[in-house]
């Protein structure tokens, strides 16, 4: 906790420390560009992954479209190739021997309903041909021609004739890529070997797909999109190098239907990716459709966009922050000037202090400080004269008290004399008179044999009680007086002597003494955690704030308490100061036309 306040008064001090110019540059820093920033982080941050979002779902939609035109050209392979390998005219051909025979070419002519195919699905079929077994037409007015292949051994060697001819359904395609031979560019194939009524192989038909539209398509992506086989080659890619996504095929694996969208990471490199498996009419996967993007260039763009949409912004800020600080710097300057008059007045150049023009609050200050320096100029003339008369009046005080010292009477000599008195108004049965000249002479011997030493604190209270009984004979019902002691003060505890007395004595004098009736005087001990607390009330005329400011400003001041009748509250208060500590003292509270109240606290002490 004492580290943290620490650090909270460290900035107090640091910032209070700061010139006037710079705390408002940083009060416009902390108030204005802070929450901005702040405001914008947040902004571009839920911008951005909003924007990321749109963008994905832009890219999976994209790559769906791609996805939805291949899965419909599958469909039209897929029955178009079934409608050949059950073509009867194709399955005659394939069976019938040509070896002296010439119709070969007539055969091939009453295919019209392959035929018919190709020219009907044109859009989506590149190419037919159709490899046989038949190793009568392997001659060479029989080999090559536009829809039939002689299936020799490099034929039979290749994966899609090996695995159309080995897959153990005789309704089973396989799905795979050849080459378009008039571009050179890889096309998607299916393959479908033909069997006779025994399941004995005839041999394979192969349709390549029309890839212009696809490749249209792929091309004119922005992302890096690809087309997979389903064992991770690439058939075709917007990209030159093959092996950039390498390490992203394996993801591939999984069979969803649906478009896939997600976030992964590389080393240090973070990929947005977009697939979609392409599957054939058995749902077996057969190629995906990828788009790939690194994340940071993804980001680069809402960057972008969110700088194109701050900047107007920050110039703002800038031109805020260029005018506050031309602001503050004049407001600087202006403090500045004032303080060097203030500093001239401060050391009596009155002469030499320069006008400081303006309404504003520092003009203002400024004429304050105008009319303080003609007030200064009227009051040092006022205090010299008044030096020079108090001087004489303290020349003349001396002699007076000169005189009135000379003139004193001895109070042993005024004791015994009261003795004397009192003697005569017993013997004259003076009753009253004799009662009030014992309690003045108790009176007068308790303070003539008082010292600094500790007194009980019951000798006190006694002493208080026969000086109010004089009062109360004084002065009849225009004053009430009341002494009260809680049952739990220790009367035996000791005290200074004479604490109590001056403020009871100043409290009729100055509070009480000009009422001509409803007068209450009361005094109150009590005792509370080892802390005796003398209260000595009045509802007399009290004291004004300024009376009560001074009474207080002399109160630690002897000097100054001399001159200004209240030594002994001052003498009372030091006395209790000098025996028992600061903690310990007078304390003093007053309204005017309301009374006046004085609380005594000392330690108790035995």
């Amino acid at each position: 906790m004492k580290i943290i306040r620490n650090f909270f008064s460290g900035i107090w001090k640091f910032f209070s420390n700061l010139k006037i110019m710079y705390k408002m540059i940083f009060i416009y820093l902390i108030g204005g560009v802070m929450p901005f920033m702040i405001m914008v982080s947040y902004t571009n941050n839920e911008a951005g992954e909003l924007i990321v979002k749109s963008h994905n779902k832009a890219q999976s939609e994209e790559i769906g479209i791609i996805s939805s035109q291949i899965n419909e050209s599958i469909s039209v392979l897929t029955n178009s190739i079934q409608t050949v390998v059950y073509d009867k005219q194709v399955k005659k051909i394939a069976e019938k021997d040509y070896t002296n025979s010439n119709s070969f070419e007539k055969d091939c002519t009453k295919i019209t309903n392959v035929n018919n195919i190709v020219d009907f699905y044109k859009q989506d079929i590149l190419n037919l041909t159709i490899y046989l077994e038949n190793n009568t037409i392997t001659r060479d007015e029989y080999d090559n021609t536009e829809l039939f292949r002689f299936a020799d051994e490099n034929v039979k060697k290749t994966t899609w004739y090996e695995q159309s001819v080995t897959v153990a359904e005789r309704s089973m395609e396989f799905w795979y890529y050849g080459v378009d031979k008039s571009t050179m560019r890889p096309a998607i194939q299916v393959s479908r070997a033909i069997r006779d009524d025994d399941n004995n192989i005839l041999g394979v038909a192969v349709i390549l797909m029309q890839n212009f539209h696809l490749y249209n398509m792929i091309e004119q992506r922005s992302a890096d999109t690809m087309l997979l086989y389903n064992d991770n080659s690439v058939v075709y890619a917007n990209f030159t190098d093959k092996e950039k996504y390498k390490f992203i095929y394996r993801i591939f694996k999984d069979h969803n239907y649906q478009v896939v969208s997600k976030k992964i990471s590389s080393g240090i490199n973070e990929y947005q990716i977009a697939y979609v498996n392409v599957n054939n009419k058995r749902g077996e996967m057969c190629y995906v459709i990828a788009t790939v993007e690194r994340y940071t260039d993804i980001l680069t763009d809402v960057n972008a966009m969110t700088f194109s949409a701050i900047l107007p912004m920050i110039i703002g800020m800038i031109i805020s922050l260029l005018l506050i600080s031309f602001i503050a710097l004049s407001f600087d300057h202006r403090i500045a000037k004032l303080s060097e008059q203030m500093k001239k007045v401060a050391t009596g150049d009155y002469e030499n202090v320069q006008i400081i023009e303006g309404k504003d609050e520092i003009g203002n200050i400024y004429g304050e400080l105008s009319h303080m320096m003609g007030d200064i100029k009227q009051l040092t003339n006022k205090v010299v004269d008044e030096q020079v008369q108090k001087e004489k009046l303290h020349t003349k005080q001396k002699e007076v008290e000169f005189k009135m010292l000379a003139s004193q009477i001895n109070p042993h000599f005024l004791y015994n004399t009261l003795e004397t008195i009192r003697m005569k108004a017993m013997v004259n049965d003076e009753k009253e008179i004799e009662e009030l000249v014992k309690m003045l002479a108790r009176i007068m011997r308790y303070n003539i044999q008082v010292t600094d030493s500790l007194v009980p604190l019951d000798s006190e209270i006694k002493m208080i009680e026969y000086y109010l009984k004089i009062q109360d004979y004084r002065f009849g019902d225009r004053i009430e007086s009341f002494v009260e002691v809680d049952d739990n003060v220790d009367m035996k505890s000791l005290i200074l002597p004479l604490i109590i007395q001056p403020f009871v004595e100043n409290a009729f004098t100055h509070g009480l003494e000009d009422k001509e009736s409803g007068g209450v005087l009361k005094i109150k001990v009590s005792e509370e955690y080892g802390v005796i607390t003398i209260v000595i009330e009045d509802n007399g005329v009290g004291m004004s704030s300024y009376k009560l400011g001074k009474l207080k400003q002399s109160m630690d001041d002897m000097e100054t308490t001399a001159d200004s009748g209240h030594i002994g509250v001052a003498n009372v208060n030091q006395r209790i100061k000098i025996m028992y500590g600061d903690k310990y003292g007078v304390t003093v509270e007053s309204v005017e036309d309301k009374g006046t109240s004085i609380i005594v606290k000392i330690p108790k002490s035995l």
